[in-house]
């Protein structure tokens, strides 16, 4: 992407690209993707 894009025309790509990569997890099938949330991912606030 190059900077004379539209912030909201480089958004909707973004948002496209990312889209098309969680549709297919198998894309990588060599690569490990850890599911977590936030909440499992970081130490809890004492």
């Amino acid at each position: 992407m190059t900077a004379d894009v539209d912030p909201t025309e480089q958004q909707e790509l973004l948002l496209e690209d990312s889209e098309e990569r969680a549709a297919d997890l198998d894309a990588a099938p060599d690569s490990f993707v850890e599911h977590r949330t936030s909440d499992e991912a970081t130490p809890p606030v004492e």
